[in-house]
């Protein structure tokens, strides 16, 4: 089996009304993610980012700062522009309509599959439709990549892999036609891909591995991609060296052990290579058979384990056997597909193995989207070796079987898939359906305490059921400090909520814990502020939120806060300032105009004070100021 060069990269109508049944399956499986609200680090990169509330005028900001700017500043962080940038253009759009950006989540992934099949299609000369079609259909209805689909922050995933698959495509269209244009045309795709997320840099070695062993025919074209490829790839760490060491944010060693246990102080070298591999067995077994699937499988999802757990041996077996696989037919068989797939699978999944580096997580499902398709590249071929059955076997006998397992395989990946859609809904329904699955997530308790105290309390209007909700709320976050004592963001959250209770000391208690865990914690510095005021202490408020601004001067919470305690102070000019500040930072925070009537009303300004007041009313007609004398 080997991999030969074309002219030509149209296919044909076989190939096309493959690929037609392909994408109607993939928007069946998908189609019921349009209903879902935001959730998880949706609220992130879109609701609660204020670069994206800016719309199209913050696209120089966005290409110029570190990927969570809009929302929190973090010293171990990424530069991706290109998805925040699309994030921003739709805001301009069509504002918060959740409909129309999962709709272009589900856009861009049938585009991702459309360039998949037809780059496949080229590499293999036409000549392994078969196994590229049931490798595309495999990946297009695998319930791993719901993550990536429902969830509308991981359009970086769909962008990095949609521009990558075209940077390849398009190099082979080069390879083969020779036209200046065309190269362009790949370079800017590629440098797209490496704009929407690191994981393009896997393509560095991909592509040139491609051309220098597969698609060689044209060696002087070849060696142009080579060049392109690697340059493109230089210019992007540059600049994204550049920004990142700007904004002091290009700490890579900053990971948390509670979002990757492997990063805990003192582990063992033996406890972290066998908890390592136990992770890559684990990622196999999801290929296989994705169940559970998560949204977090941070402390204390998967335990740490040692080499005398037998899965760690099976899965370093299986790894080490697939590479001596790849490197034996890579070397007897010329241009060999077999170990093609197996290459491009272990290149995609080294980048987040924990072997090279850290990473934020110690694992996640969309961590292997790339490496996904490596592994359905890898079994389309094996099957379509056994469909092309020898003389000796009936063919009818040995094809009807395997056909009736990859339908029953696609039927239940589409049936798992569609289920775990709809668990996406919302942020609520995804950590309640996940707990269960792993009681043991300290993450998962805080993330779904949190909800708790945030959504669903707030969206209560019995106060009795409203108290019932934030008690549990507390409760989720207690337990998820029982595992993990010092989860700083776990106390901010437990203190915001007895904030919200009413019960001052408990907030400030936990508030101050998180302040010691780490003292430049913004959020906690900005609930103590909250404290101060309603204690009625507006010297130590101001001193809180001062101490915020130092650390973040577009915070838009504290900037909309701080007015309060300069209308007091009777500094109206410098309190007006900061909550037009505020608005232009984050135009949605109804605090703003809520904050704007009451520093009018303390100017006596009651003009302005109304216009505000009722500007506030349409996010929340419960507000009410008294103008009497």
């Amino acid at each position: 089996m080997t991999i030969k060069a074309s002219k030509t990269l149209g296919g044909n109508n076989f190939s096309n009304k493959l690929l037609a049944i392909i994408l109607f399956l993939a928007f069946i499986t998908f189609v019921n993610t349009l209903g879902n609200k935001f959730a998880l680090d949706d609220f992130m990169v879109v609701k609660e980012n204020t670069l994206v509330k800016q719309g199209i005028s913050a696209l120089p900001q966005i290409f110029s700062n570190p990927y969570h700017t809009g929302h929190n500043t973090l010293s171990n962080d990424f530069y991706r522009p290109l998805s925040i940038a699309l994030f921003a253009i739709e805001y301009n759009i069509w504002g918060f309509n959740t409909t129309a950006y999962h709709f272009i989540n589900l856009l861009l992934y049938l585009l991702t599959l459309m360039v998949i099949f037809k780059a496949s299609d080229a590499i293999f000369n036409n000549k392994q439709i078969i196994a590229v079609f049931i490798a595309c259909l495999l990946f297009a209805v695998h319930p791993i990549h719901t993550e990536v689909v429902a969830n509308i922050k991981s359009c970086d995933e769909l962008l990095c892999l949609l521009f990558s698959f075209s940077a390849l495509y398009c190099y082979i269209w080069y390879a083969r036609q020779g036209k200046i244009t065309i190269i362009i045309l790949a370079t800017v795709c590629f440098l797209l891909a490496a704009l929407a997320k690191e994981t393009a840099v896997t393509f560095t070695i991909l592509i040139p591995f491609c051309f220098l062993f597969y698609l060689n025919e044209h060696k002087t074209r070849s060696y142009l991609i080579c060049i392109s490829v690697i340059l493109t790839t230089i210019c992007y760490l540059f600049v994204r060296n550049q920004i990142l060491g700007q904004y002091n944010a290009n700490h890579g060693s900053d990971v948390s052990h509670l979002a990757n246990p492997l990063a805990l102080p003192g582990i063992e070298a033996a406890t972290r290579w066998a908890s390592t591999f136990y992770i890559l067995g684990y990622y196999l077994r999801l290929f296989i058979y994705p169940y559970p699937l998560v949204c977090d499988y941070s402390f204390n999802s998967i335990p740490l384990t040692n080499f005398s757990n037998p899965v760690v041996w099976l899965s370093l077996c299986f790894y080490i056997g697939i590479s001596i696989l790849a490197i034996y037919r890579f070397i007897k068989f010329k241009k060999d597909a077999i170990a093609f797939a197996i290459i491009f699978f272990l290149v995609c999944l080294s980048l987040f193995s924990n072997i090279p580096f850290l990473m934020s997580g110690i694992m996640a499902e969309r961590f292997i989207f790339f490496a996904s398709y490596g592994f359905t590249l890898f079994a389309g071929l094996i099957i379509s070796q056994l469909l092309e059955t020898p003389q000796q076997i009936s063919l009818q006998t040995l094809r009807k079987p395997i056909i009736v397992v990859i339908s029953i395989y696609v039927l239940a990946f589409m049936f798992i898939s569609i289920k775990r859609n709809t668990e996406w809904k919302d942020s609520l329904t995804l950590f309640s359906t996940d707990l269960p699955k792993f009681p043991q997530n300290s993450r998962l308790l805080c993330f779904l305490g949190s909800v708790k105290s945030i959504d669903e309390a707030n969206a209560e209007v019995d106060q009795a059921t409203k108290l019932k909700i934030q008690k549990d709320a507390v409760d989720l976050l207690r337990k998820s400090l029982a595992i993990s004592p010092d989860y700083f963001e776990c106390h901010t959250e437990l203190g915001q909520t007895y904030f919200k209770m009413g019960l001052l000391d408990s907030a400030e208690r936990e508030d101050q814990i998180a302040l010691q865990l780490k003292p430049d914690d913004v959020l906690s510095l900005n609930e103590l502020a909250g404290i101060a005021f309603k204690r009625k202490d507006f010297k130590t408020s101001l001193s809180y939120c001062r101490r915020v601004l130092q650390l973040d001067n577009n915070y838009v919470t504290t900037l909309s806060n701080i007015s309060l305690c300069l209308a007091i102070d009777e500094k109206f000019d410098s309190a007006i300032y900061m909550l037009r500040k505020a608005m232009l930072l984050d135009p949605e925070y109804n605090a703003n105009n809520i904050n704007m009537a009451i520093v009018y009303k303390i100017m006596n300004q009651f003009d302005s004070s109304k216009y505000y007041e009722k500007r506030a009313q349409i996010a929340n007609p419960s507000f009410h100021l008294n103008y009497s004398k």
